[in-house]
């Protein structure tokens, strides 16, 4: 239900309530993974995603959990072209959730490879990868082409 909510219109609007969903889905997230939550999960991609970028802040904080979670990136990159994804909530087509998957996944390996930068102001090979797969998928998209571009 936290995941349909988080995905409604009506949780963009709110600030509070998108983030406190956010927070609690990524702490329910963790006790279901336990220990594991850092290997691919191919059953529930998109959570995981959601998850790790959940835990941005910590990463970036901490270099051992930073190592990992790149670790988990290359991983989870290498499996994506194979996976099946839904976000919970949303009937997207699915061209268009897996680009939004890629862009998710070009985020957060920017702000793994680059803790202390706070936009996409450097060079990342990774993240343009991850744009051009969600270009791939979803041509023309504006914000994945400008993405790409600010990292090349």
């Amino acid at each position: 239900m936290l995941e349909v909510a988080r995905n409604s219109r009506f949780a963009n609007t709110i600030a509070e309530v998108s983030t406190a969903i956010a927070k609690a889905l990524n702490q329910i997230e963790s006790r279901r993974q336990g220990a594991n939550w850092l290997t691919v999960d191919v059953n529930r991609p998109w959570q995981q995603i959601m998850l790790v970028q959940g835990k941005l802040a910590e990463f970036r904080r901490d270099e051992a959990l930073r190592g990992q979670a790149i670790e988990w990136w290359r991983h989870f990159v290498e499996v994506m072209p194979e996976m099946k994804i839904a976000i919970p909530g949303r009937d997207y087509p699915a061209n268009d959730v897996k680009a939004r998957a890629w862009s998710c996944l070009a985020v957060t390996i920017y702000y793994l490879l680059n803790p202390g930068d706070s936009g996409f102001s450097k060079p990342c090979a990774e993240a343009r990868y991850c744009w051009e797969q969600a270009l791939r998928l979803m041509p023309g998209d504006a914000y994945y082409e400008s993405s790409m571009k600010s990292v090349s």
